[in-house]
């Protein structure tokens, strides 16, 4: 007996946490509860590693519903059975998907390829437009730069640098300053194709420090 919750003994109730339109596809950690004993409730924070459930906090039936009352998390009006390897996502509609890992993260990365293509689209229409969906993109897939760039973009034509100076501290650990800076200087040229950028837009790190 290893003492910690087993997800295959589990039934996935919710989610912790309430989105809005503006924050999806989203995915989230769910909130469980016993099979055997539904007023046992597990809430994130935990980590799952395998089969097991590591460090959630166990509550009450009322606690919980006291917390979906209080916005604090999303309860389903059915459970579903729980099951190790699947992932908990809600899509750009609003619904909730529990898929295999490997399912749910390719189908957003289509998701996040798709927003990306209709943000670059509208980069020359619409700033708006593109810039929520560069939102989509990142929701979808947080590890991609250019939707960080393609903001950060916008938010230049717009004349907040600050605003996409801060991006720039906020790249996923595989991208690096200079590139997110050239992937923002191309992005410039896609939204303006008529006028050259002659003027560094993202102040260097020597120059901001």
């Amino acid at each position: 007996m290893n003492g910690f919750p087993e997800v295959s003994d589990l039934e996935v109730i919710g989610y912790g946490n309430v989105l809005t339109s503006t924050m999806l596809p989203s995915v989230e950690p769910p909130v469980y509860r016993f099979r055997d004993d539904p007023d046992q409730i597990l809430v994130p924070p935990f980590s799952l590693h395998g089969n097991l459930v590591i460090g959630a906090t166990i509550i009450s039936g009322q606690e919980a519903e006291t917390l979906a009352c209080r916005g604090d998390m999303t309860l389903f009006e059915s459970s579903f059975a729980a099951q190790p390897g699947f992932l908990l996502w809600i899509d750009l509609s609003g619904n909730a998907r529990y898929e295999l890992r490997r399912v749910a993260e390719a189908e957003l990365g289509r998701i996040a390829d798709d927003a990306l293509a209709k943000a670059e689209h509208e980069l020359l229409r619409d700033l708006d437009a593109a810039e929520h969906w560069s939102g989509v993109a990142l929701s979808a897939d947080d590890r991609r730069i250019e939707p960080v760039a393609l903001k950060a973009a916008v938010l230049i034509r717009r004349g907040d640098h600050t605003s996409a100076e801060y991006l720039a501290t906020l790249l996923p650990p595989s991208a690096t300053r200079r590139t997110f800076e050239k992937l923002v200087q191309e992005y410039l040229s896609m939204s303006r194709p008529h006028i050259m950028s002659n003027v560094a837009s993202i102040r260097p790190v020597a120059a901001a420090a």
